[in-house]
C-alpha cells in the first residue's frame, strides 16, 4: 500500500524453495530423483487490479517492473527477474484466459542462485497470485502441465521436479521414516519422492507421477486453496 496507495484489500501467496538429495538434471530423462521443500520460501503480496496491468516491485531490488496482459508479452532484459513474472502470465494464458492485473511485491528469504530453485518458485507463485486475482483455481497436476514448459520464455528448458517439488510437497507432520520403494532408503515422513517424465515429445508434463510420503496418501488432483 505504501508502494501503489491505496486499494482492494491484499491476498498472499508462498512458496517454499527445495533441495535434492538424489539426481540432478536426470528427471527429464525419466529417472528417479528425491527433491523434498525447505522452510524458506518467496512471498508474493498482491491486490486486483481493474485492468490488465501488472506492477511488481521486489525486497531485493529497488526499481519495480510493469508489463500489460497482452497477447504478445516481450521479455526484457536477460537474467532479469522480471521475466519469470512474464513466463508466469504467458503460461498461465496458454489455458486459462486472465482479465485482470495485479499490484504485488515480492519478499523472499531464498538465497538467490544458489541451488534451491528460487526461480521456480517465484515463478510458481506469481503464476499462482496471477490465477487467484482472476478467480481462477487449478490443480497442481493443471499447472505441471504448463509451468515447465512455460520456461522456455526465459531461454531454460528441463524438467518438471522443480516446479513439483515446490507446488505439491507436504509439511512434515511427525519424525516417523518410511523406506522409499527404491533401494531401501529411509525419507522423513513429509517428504516429497518425485519421478518426472520428459516434456518433449508424447510425453507431456502433465504425466508427472508424484509419490507423496505422509499419513495419509493424495486421492485425486491435488487443489491450490487460499493462503
Amino acid at each position: 500500500m505504501s508502494r501503489y496507495g491505496p486499494g482492494s484489500a491484499p491476498h498472499l501467496v508462498s512458496v517454499p524453495g527445495r533441495i535434492n538429495l538424489i539426481g540432478e538434471h536426470i528427471d527429464y530423462h525419466q529417472l528417479p530423483v528425491l527433491p523434498m521443500a525447505i522452510q524458506r520460501n518467496i512471498s508474493i503480496a498482491f491486490r486486483v487490479r481493474t485492468d490488465r496491468r501488472v506492477r511488481t516491485v521486489s525486497s531485493l531490488e529497488a526499481a519495480a517492473r510493469e508489463f500489460s496482459l497482452t497477447d504478445h508479452i516481450e521479455p526484457g532484459p536477460a537474467g532479469d527477474w522480471a521475466n519469470y513474472l512474464k513466463t508466469a502470465a504467458v503460461a498461465v494464458e496458454t489455458c486459462w484466459p486472465l482479465v485482470w492485473g495485479i499490484d504485488a511485491a515480492v519478499a523472499s528469504d531464498l538465497p538467490v542462485a544458489a541451488g534451491l530453485s528460487s526461480s521456480s518458485a517465484l515463478l510458481a507463485g506469481f503464476a499462482i497470485a496471477l490465477l487467484r486475482a482472476n478467480d481462477i483455481y487449478p490443480t497442481v497436476e493443471d499447472l505441471m502441465a504448463v509451468l515447465p514448459e512455460g520456461e522456455h520464455f526465459v531461454g531454460t528448458r528441463g524438467g518438471g521436479m522443480d516446479h513439483a517439488a515446490v507446488m505439491a510437497a507436504c509439511r512434515q507432520r511427525s519424525d516417523k521414516f518410511l523406506q522409499a520403494a527404491s533401494g531401501g532408503l529411509g525419507v522423513p515422513q513429509g517428504s516429497l519422492a518425485f519421478r518426472q517424465y520428459s516434456t518433449t515429445g508424447p510425453l507431456k508434463a502433465k504425466q508427472v507421477a508424484l509419490h507423496l510420503c505422509f499419513d495419509h496418501p493424495l486421492q485425486g488432483p491435488t487443489r491450490l486453496k487460499e493462503s
